[in-house]
């Protein structure tokens, strides 16, 4: 219906999609509205530092989590590295101020791979091979000698398909360090014929190629990484770059490698600069904001007022980090309408640990989910808007992301939250909102989210002065009558259990950082242990025999 407040989206389509590489790069409207964030320009200022003629920084390597927007980024990269031009991009390239940033006129022609379970090499093979058959402008015959041999490669002598066999030769007989070779040849070519200036090697879903490389180091692939590396340091003034697209460490992949290769592998990742791709939650809103593109004339002034207060309050709290409470903060709010500012923190952060990030919040946004946001405001006209608060994503939460949270290690704590949640019965609404509330962020377990009464009424009510009044009665029923909810005091909040608890998961991972690596854990505890023998004192006793044990 045209007046309900699903009425006031108008859903930009550049965020219903996933990114493929090597699809989208040949459409030429593939980075329309894509949004640039300080983060991103941040981004694309230190590998344009890389361009420069002197620098020696140009493999890089960039790891983010599942759906954090990477290949989207390398997308835009590929297009504004290789110059070329259209209304979108032109528009881009104003957003980036890419003239500032130095590479206006760089012209790298883009090589792209995408990862599977396959030797690095034959993908490689492959691109070259392609981008070489491309042509670009050259003919054949103006190829050197030793990149014809990779353009008039049989397609049967390529294994594209590869049918997966572990110990299958390269069927063309080139070695790594000649694919390197001519990667080289190939951006010098294309630099003297006026193609462009160098060349960009983007390998998305690297993680596919390291696993392939972990299950058999006999093929010696990891070291092809570090020949890309040196090769794009020592590429001067015509740049070679190599960029790297990973979910997680190098060291992720060794878990069933022998000491002395971890040591390796760990040096080879060290020849990759590392950018950790990660939009900090104040530039999130901006992403949120343009995935929806709410029509803000079409809210009503006092919900318009209620969110800019909302919105107040969370920058006060500091939920959205050390941004200090700006004006400009408090206009976005209408923009994100429905959603409440104050449950915009425990949404991102919630379908980041459970979720796939900006892939889980996008499809929150925009899909038919049960309880999502387009269900929410498809059932409530202009005139009976009100916001999306987190108990109402807690129904979210239970109908769509129960199995993920089951299978981490806050399982025991969704459980607990989820059983008195569901078991409660109750006439009053708002007490069972106050629970919804303060079991999400009893869920979450954060330092800086801590549900304090004030902030639970806030959360609940806004600014509704009844509303507050029957919220702040709820709690003190809940706590003091129906002994349901429990005051830790204001470094611990409500709680919807008694005892303070440990998260286990989040102790192991700070100590896994502290200690590192451990491969024998005899040798590590050996230090600990009390290291003289254990008698057998009841035998010794019953038969005389003295009897030992090393520990």
């Amino acid at each position: 219906m045209d007046d309900t407040v699903a009425s006031l989206f108008r859903i930009n389509p550049r965020f219903l999609r996933s990114t493929h590489l090597e699809r989208d790069f040949s459409n030429p409207d593939s980075c329309a509205g894509y949004i640039t964030t300080d983060f991103t320009k941040t981004c694309l200022k230190r590998l344009a530092e890389g361009l420069e003629t002197n620098s020696t920084n140009r493999a890089w390597r960039l790891t983010g989590d599942y759906g954090t927007g990477k290949s989207s980024f390398a997308l835009v990269l590929a297009h504004l590295f290789s110059g070329q031009q259209n209304g979108p991009l032109e528009k881009l390239r104003k957003s980036v101020n890419i003239e500032n940033i130095g590479f206006a006129d760089q012209g790298l022609l883009p090589i792209l791979v995408t990862g599977n379970r396959l030797p690095l090499g034959l993908a490689l093979q492959s691109a070259l091979r392609k981008s070489l058959v491309a042509g670009n402008g050259v003919s054949y015959k103006k190829l050197p000698s030793k990149l014809q041999r990779f353009a008039t490669a049989l397609d049967k002598e390529m294994p594209v398909q590869f049918k997966f066999r572990p110990a299958e030769d390269n069927t063309l007989g080139i070695g790594d360090q000649e694919i390197v070779d001519a990667l080289i040849l190939y951006s010098e070519f294309i630099k003297s014929e006026s193609i462009g200036s160098g060349i960009l090697l983007i390998l998305d879903e690297l993680g596919k190629f390291l696993e392939y490389a972990a299950m058999y180091p006999e093929r010696q692939d990891i070291y092809l990484l570090q020949q890309l590396a040196e090769a794009a340091s020592r590429s001067g003034e015509t740049p070679f770059v190599v960029l790297g697209l990973l979910h997680q460490g190098f060291s992720a992949y060794t878990d069933y490698l022998d000491t002395t290769s971890k040591q390796e592998w760990e040096k080879i990742s060290g020849r990759f600069e590392e950018i950790l791709f990660n939009q900090p939650l104040e530039q999130v809103v901006l992403l949120l904001s343009s995935a929806l593109g709410v029509r803000k004339n079409g809210i009503s002034v006092s919900h318009q007022d209620e969110a800019a207060s909302q919105m107040k309050y969370a920058l006060q709290q500091g939920w959205f980090g050390p941004a200090p409470p700006r004006k400009s903060w408090q206009n976005k709010a209408a923009r994100l309408f429905p959603i409440d500012p104050l449950a915009v923190p425990i949404i991102v952060r919630t379908l980041h640990r459970f979720g796939q990030n900006e892939r889980s919040l996008f499809s929150f946004l925009q899909s038919s989910e049960p309880n999502g946001l387009q269900a929410f405001s498809s059932q409530l006209t202009l005139q009976d808007a009100r916001l999306f608060r987190i108990h109402d994503f807690y129904d979210y939460v239970r109908a769509n992301l129960s199995h993920s949270i089951n299978l981490s290690s806050t399982q025991t704590h969704w459980m607990t939250v989820e059983s008195i949640v569901s078991s409660y019965v109750t006439d009053d609404a708002f007490e069972l909102q106050v629970l919804k509330t303060v079991g999400m962020l009893n869920l979450l377990n954060a330092n800086d989210l801590i549900p304090t009464e004030s902030i639970v009424v806030q959360a609940v009510a806004g600014t509704q002065g009844d509303v507050r009044s029957r919220t702040t009665y709820a709690i003190n029923t809940l706590k003091d009558d129906k002994r349901i909810l429990y005051d830790r005091g204001i470094a611990g909040g409500l709680c919807l259990w008694p005892h303070s608890s440990v998260d286990l998961y989040s102790s192991y991972r700070t100590a896994k950082r502290a200690v590192g690596s451990i491969d024998n854990v005899c040798e590590q505890i050996q230090a600990y242990l009390e290291p003289r023998p254990i008698v057998a004192r009841k035998h010794y006793i019953e038969t005389g025999s003295l009897r030992y044990f090393r520990v």
